[in-house]
């Protein structure tokens, strides 16, 4: 499979738990961003994690999110 068809493996990408049920494959990872009715964004700030569900669209490979300044 050529490079550009699969995402790189990095220390924090790297599936840990279940490996065999892990893929980097574009193809496969757009099939499941498809077909989800909504996303949730996590961060942290000030050592608090956030969690924030949301919609989501999937515009060639790119996610785009919802969101308001509200």
């Amino acid at each position: 499979m050529d490079k550009k068809e699969q995402y790189n493996k990095s220390n924090r990408s790297t599936v840990n738990r279940h490996r065999e049920r892990g893929s980097y494959d574009k193809k496969t990872i757009f099939k499941i961003i498809d077909v989800a009715y909504y996303c949730h964004v996590s961060f942290v700030i000030n050592g608090q994690p956030i969690i924030i569900p949301t919609i989501h669209a999937l515009i060639d490979d790119e996610i785009i999110l919802h969101g308001a300044i509200a």
